[in-house]
């Protein structure tokens, strides 16, 4: 297929771009593709998920998700490269913990976390068209919490533990324990721990510096649209979440590692900022400007619209840039010999209308013309299948017949048909051989009651349009 060319305006003259010319666009490598496919405006996140508290009460034990605390977070991020993006993250949940045996220690505190965090994304050893895109992110933020205790059941009682595992309203060492009532817990968290100051520890902050390490997944929707599953560790700089520390005196006595604490979450994230994206061609660097203006054959028309954009020079043309033909006989004026005949009758190559003998003649000849075009394109079949010679009138030579072309004669090659051949076909023996003849032997043929060959069926047929 040959190329396609179009021709564009240069910023110093013209020139061709060939559009299958790949030399003028290089393939985008994997970085440039990166930065195609990365937002740098603010991307809009919020999400909900839950937390794991690791500290003295339930240390280092998981508890279950369906009964562990719940919390929502909104997010703000920008990408700051194809690899790298800054996070903002504000989270508003509630952390709770309770020992259903031993001490039965427990306590509830509503947190409230921001941090800022540096995401890396491993851009750079990943496809660009990636769906799946994992990252690992750390920054520092800060969180207020707010922790109570149950300490008492309705009625204002306060919970002593036995060594039985019971709740009693005495402690089991009281002058009068015979007389203790057995308690249940309300889970009602009514006591705040930091006004109860049950280590003497006094006002102490609720509030500390803290470390968010996160873990995940963004999960691609649409371009403007991802799903994200991550987990975030929030190490924290305060031991008093659970308010249990290494000052605490008995069994309030803790360990000397700081309180820590999981979020797992997942959110929707929306660029609701950037343009709509537009797909990038070969063709953004060409001048469309040039190309509409451009007119080859210099008519007036512009390429664009040119139906016949090679018209001869100085030739008046059409509103579509075909040369003017007046009389509408296919031949355009420039050409015409004669311009203005008369519409609708038949003309030859130069426009001349035709008379009826003409018309006749060329209608008689057409036969041995299509015969003629076809042995010039095949020419084993002018061998394969010979003219017939016609029956020779009195006094004509044996040995000249008309040509195809009937414009000059030459020896007439052998032909199969004899004149019993002949006979037989010619049924009323009227000396003329008529179509429906030749039909009726072509019959007989396939039927197979008259011996003839393919090669005589197709002589007869010749000699049946040159007799």
């Amino acid at each position: 297929m040959a190329a396609i060319s179009l021709k564009g305006i240069a910023q110093e003259g013209q020139e061709t771009i060939s559009l299958t010319d790949t030399s003028a666009t290089e393939e985008p490598t994997k970085k440039q593709l990166r930065e195609e496919n990365t937002s740098y405006k603010p991307l809009l996140g919020i999400g909900a998920g839950f937390y794991n508290f690791f500290g003295e009460v339930n240390h280092n034990k998981f508890t279950s998700p369906s009964v562990s605390s719940h919390g929502v977070g909104l997010y703000v991020g920008k990408n700051v490269s194809p690899s790298f993006a800054i996070d903002f993250n504000f989270n508003l949940g509630k952390l709770h913990a309770n020992e259903k045996e031993g001490d039965f220690r427990n306590f509830e505190s509503n947190i409230v976390t921001g941090s800022v965090s540096l995401t890396y994304n491993f851009a750079a050893l990943q496809r660009p068209d990636r769906i799946l895109n994992p990252f690992i992110s750390a920054g520092v933020g800060y969180l207020n919490f707010d922790s109570k205790a149950d300490l008492k059941d309705k009625n204002g009682v306060t919970y002593n533990v036995w060594n039985d595992g019971s709740l009693r309203s005495l402690s089991e060492d009281d002058e009068f324990a015979e007389n203790a009532v057995v308690l249940q817990r309300d889970h009602t968290y009514e006591t705040d721990l930091r006004e109860a100051n049950l280590d003497s520890l006094g006002k102490y902050p609720t509030s500390a510096v803290s470390f968010p390490f996160t873990f995940g997944f963004n999960f691609k929707v649409s371009h403007r649209t991802s799903m994200r599953l991550s987990s975030t560790l929030y190490y924290n700089l305060t031991d008093l979440i659970d308010n249990y520390t290494s000052e605490g005196k008995g069994v309030r006595k803790g360990d000397e590692s700081q309180d820590m604490f999981l979020y797992n979450a997942f959110s929707l994230h929306f660029d609701l900022f950037s343009p709509k994206k537009v797909k990038k061609t070969i063709y953004d660097d060409v001048s469309f400007d040039g190309l509409v203006a451009d007119d080859a054959d210099n008519d007036g028309v512009n390429d664009v619209k040119d139906k016949c954009p090679d018209s001869p020079a100085s030739v008046k043309v059409d509103e579509e840039g075909c040369p003017v033909d007046t009389d509408g006989d296919g031949i355009p004026d420039y050409a015409d010999e004669e311009p203005s005949s008369a519409p609708g009758v038949p003309v030859d190559v130069n426009g001349n209308t035709l008379t009826d003998e003409q018309i006749e003649e060329n209608s008689a000849d057409s036969l041995g013309t299509e015969r003629a075009k076809m042995y010039d394109i095949f020419p084993e079949m002018k061998e394969l299948y010979k003219p017939v010679e016609r029956p020779k009138a009195q006094g004509e030579e044996n040995n000249v017949q008309i040509s195809e072309d009937f414009n000059s004669t030459e020896t007439s090659p052998a032909t199969t048909l004899t004149e019993d051949k002949i006979a037989l076909v010619d049924r009323n023996n009227d000396g003329i051989i008529t179509p429906d003849e030749v039909e009726k032997i072509i019959d007989e043929f396939f039927d197979g009651s008259e011996n003839f060959t393919t090669r005589e069926i197709f002589d007869i047929i010749d000699y049946l349009f040159e007799q």
